[in-house]
């Protein structure tokens, strides 16, 4: 794949990264696509245009009917974002606004009605912008005139023109009204390059560790932040022109007889899963540990019952959205465990030992981010982490060689 990504780079840029942001990406980044042959299908091409334009023309419309509803108010400098999911805009308050010093707004990526009142502007802006970035879009196919690659780039870019056409449209009147505004996104890298595009700054609040994507995933941020130096040196390298910062952590100073453990988004148990946990779960509750449970803010119901069928002896925390270091810094425990997820590299940066549950060959082993080195594996570690806790090895020890290795 990395093949791939240099015979692209030499035609990817900031003004037409977001042709290849989305659903297709990585299929777009399959080497065959860059050597088979494709026919393309006009009549899906077609359909494509007109339900692109037919989107331009329903979103000017809401944003029409929200201006003479609602009027349009002045923007202040800091505009955030909040996308999908309800929890991945908190840092922007965690970290860059905490006492509220700064005048915000908040506005919905997914919600038309949200963004479409923040400007008003005039359609025939909108459908310039349109039309540029149509042909910027059979520009960049011709290139690849033939190839499967054509095609995928085209589908994909298709179903972005739209909003990408009225976000442009919308930053470029945004920043002729308010020149120092700010976009904080927490990963909507549609909307943020056309907020590069139109001049606007835009700062990355990562809700989570970053996975190895590929150069076309991210906007052009002009800063980024992240959780751990190892994502730190990822960007550093392939966005020289970035500032990037690492999120600040309170450490753990003095621990209790208690282990932590953190959900994943999608928390269902396979027969695997199911062991490793009970394993790890009777070995610290026959060493008198309390057990703890914080569910995944987007944990459903259901996940939290099968948890706790499998044993009587958890205790499962409110389903809230505190953040992994408050929560450690208020449980104080000895150890976390989890599968492979931002809640140990948190932890670690607390001052806590995190148990890995994740199998080697796991996908998110193979981030930026050393699990393997950052975190014990039950798998693998499981009588130096019985050493730790029966006192025979030294925990300040363990820690640190998590740290520094």
């Amino acid at each position: 794949m990395i093949q791939e990504i240099s015979i692209l780079s030499k035609n990817i840029n900031t003004s037409n990264k977001w042709l290849l942001i989305g659903v297709k990406e990585r299929e777009i980044l399959n080497e065959n696509n860059f050597k088979n042959q494709d026919n393309k299908n006009k009549i899906k091409f077609f359909f494509l245009i007109f339900l692109s334009f037919l989107n331009i023309l329903v979103t000017f419309f809401i944003h029409k009917w929200s201006g003479l509803k609602e009027g349009f108010e002045s923007l202040p400098e800091h505009l955030v974002v909040k996308s999908d999911r309800s929890y991945r805009h908190h840092n922007y308050l965690r970290h860059i606004n905490k006492n509220k010093v700064y005048p915000y707004r908040i506005f919905e990526v997914f919600n038309r009605k949200s963004y479409a009142k923040l400007k008003k502007l005039k359609f025939s802006k909108i459908l310039f912008h349109f039309i540029k970035q149509y042909q910027l879009i059979n520009k960049f196919c011709e290139e690849y005139r033939g190839l499967r690659i054509s095609k995928l780039v085209k589908e994909n870019a298709l179903l972005n023109l739209a909003p990408y056409s009225f976000f442009l449209a919308l930053f470029e009147e945004i920043k002729l009204d308010t020149p120092k505004i700010n976009i904080f996104h927490s990963g909507s890298h549609l909307l943020a390059l056309a907020a590069n595009n139109s001049g606007i700054s835009s700062t990355h609040l990562t809700h989570g560790l970053v996975i190895n994507n590929l150069y076309s995933s991210y906007a052009d941020d002009d800063h980024i932040y992240v959780y751990s130096k190892e994502e730190a040196n990822f960007f550093e390298e392939f966005w020289p022109n970035a500032k990037v910062s690492i999120y600040p952590m309170q450490k753990v100073e003095t621990k209790l007889k208690k282990i932590t453990g953190f959900l994943q988004y999608e928390s269902t148990f396979d027969d695997v899963k199911k062991k490793d946990l009970l394993d790890l779960l009777n070995f610290f509750n026959g060493m008198s540990y309390q057990v703890l449970v914080k569910p995944h803010p987007a944990t459903d119901i259901e996940s939290i019952k099968a948890l706790k069928a499998l044993s009587n002896d958890l205790n499962i925390l409110e389903h809230d959205e505190i953040s992994t270091n408050e929560l450690l810094v208020e449980q104080s425990p000895m150890f976390t465990f989890g599968w492979s997820s931002t809640a140990l590299c948190e932890s670690l940066r607390s001052g806590i030992i995190p148990i890995n549950l994740s199998p080697e060959d796991d996908e998110h082993m193979f981030m930026p981010y050393p699990f393997a080195k950052r975190a014990l594996s039950w798998a693998k570690d499981k009588e130096l982490i019985k050493g730790i806790v029966e006192n025979k090895v030294d925990y300040l020890g363990a820690l640190a060689h998590l740290i520094d290795q």
